[in-house]
């Protein structure tokens, strides 16, 4: 009797799915995986349905690998910072358990994805974090190397302390809810949202934008005047005392670009909470320490905490500063920063004219955000006529082409950067015949 090539029996196709011929039986009686019945009755498989099953175990195989190395790698990247923070305080080698727990976990995936072994010992490694992590031989690091937008090498540790992609790295995969410093704060514009409440939203979004550092004196209950009496803790535990090390002769030195505290290198320059301030100012053509700031230190000063300064200061600063820009730049337009609480970042309605929804993103990773807005595209905003993705001026024409060639995005939605954007504004401008 001839067989048939395109069909398998069931002890074959059990044989090549790794499991037996029982759990066949059983998937077939619930309708996971049915077989077709031969003559006398016996199950049989056919070639391309096994085929494919093997190829969708093999992708969802990598998928899961890759999760795993890009979370590895964000908590050793977690750890690293960890261990520097504790030998420079501790002035000796304090080994954290999460740095050696990772430094087992990228040991045991290196083994398993074919790349050189991870060296366990600290000298060893020390000659890992000065290396470009695409030299470490792991695949898969697509989603971390992405955040490399600022350096040429994505190395994790230089000049005897962990890099600014190092930071980038240990940061992702945060949900600000799990910050206890705003958790609060999230879920109070949450609150707010829900309500439809968009005046006390704007309050409380734009607050902690405008008042990174805050003097507890007259002027501090002036400004805090502005808030409901029920979100007043919760923007009070935002603020932390600013602590010692950021007094330099009774003076406190002020980021130019986030407005919150800094240090002073040994090599005199300052340093901010990250260099993404230093690095978007140098992109902006602003001389980072020519612009530093200055503020007499008092007793009675805060400052806004890391957390919030990361999660809430930094993603409003680009968007406080195009809204300004295109407020000057189109006076005779009604220009809304976060309307609908937060629906979309600005919202440009002409007169008479046509409506624009901007949502601005300033993600220091592009594959990130790729993944982000083609899983879950920004929605239209009602009554819009156009909307638009617009990507800052601070990042390079690369980042923007591969954002574009990454995100799958409805056809409603386009990517500009700011530059275009601003480009076609100005032509808005002249339509009208306004001057300004």
């Amino acid at each position: 009797m001839r067989r048939e090539t395109n069909w398998l029996r069931i002890g074959e196709a059990a044989k090549q799915l790794g499991v037996d011929i029982m759990t066949l039986r059983k998937w077939d009686e619930q309708g996971k995986l049915q077989a077709e019945r031969t003559a006398n009755g016996h199950r049989k498989y056919k070639k391309e349905t096994i085929d494919t099953l093997l190829a969708q175990r093999q992708t969802a195989s990598s998928h899961s690998i890759a999760d795993q190395i890009q979370r590895t790698f964000t908590l050793f990247a977690r750890s690293l910072i960890e261990l520097h923070e504790n030998t420079t305080i501790q002035c000796k080698p304090q080994y954290p358990s999460l740095w050696i727990k990772q430094s087992n976990q990228l040991h045991t995936l290196s083994l398993e994805c074919g790349a050189p072994p991870f060296p366990l010992s600290i000298d060893e490694q020390y000659q890992y974090w000065k290396m470009p992590l695409t030299e470490w031989g792991f695949p898969h690091l697509e989603s971390i190397l992405a955040y490399n937008w600022f350096e040429d090498k994505a190395v994790l540790y230089n000049n005897g302390e962990p890099t600014p992609f190092c930071f980038e790295i240990a940061s992702a995969h945060e949900d600000p809810e799990g910050n206890e410093d705003i958790r609060p704060f999230v879920q109070a514009m949450r609150q707010c949202r829900a309500q439809g409440d968009e005046e006390n939203y704007r309050r409380l979004r734009l607050f902690p934008l405008d008042n990174p550092i805050l003097t507890m004196d007259d002027t501090w209950f002036d400004k805090i005047l502005s808030i409901p009496n029920e979100y007043l803790e919760i923007i009070q535990r935002l603020y932390e005392p600013i602590p010692e090390t950021y007094i330099i002769e009774d003076r406190i030195y002020i980021c130019p670009h986030c407005k919150w505290t800094l240090k002073r290198h040994t090599n005199g320059h300052f340093v901010c909470y990250s260099d993404r301030c230093l690095i978007t100012m140098n992109r902006l053509r602003k001389p980072y320490d020519s612009h530093v700031t200055f503020i007499p230190a008092r007793k009675t000063q805060q400052r806004i905490r890391s957390g919030a300064l990361y999660y809430i200061v930094w993603p409003g600063i680009a968007e406080r500063r195009i809204y300004k820009e295109i407020t000057a730049l189109l006076p005779f337009a009604n220009v809304t920063l976060y309307p609908q609480c937060d629906a979309t970042d600005l919202l440009i309605e002409f007169p008479n004219g046509p409506r624009w929804a901007l949502d601005i993103k300033d993600w220091s990773n592009d594959w990130k955000l790729a993944k982000k807005l083609s899983e879950e595209p920004t929605s239209p905003f009602e009554g819009a006529d156009r909307n638009y993705i617009v990507i800052p001026k601070h990042y390079p024409a690369a980042y923007t082409e591969r954002l574009r060639a990454n995100a799958k995005l409805p056809e409603y939605l386009s990517i500009v950067t700011e530059k275009e954007m601003m480009r076609m504004l100005n032509f808005q401008k002249n339509e009208w015949g306004v001057k300004v």
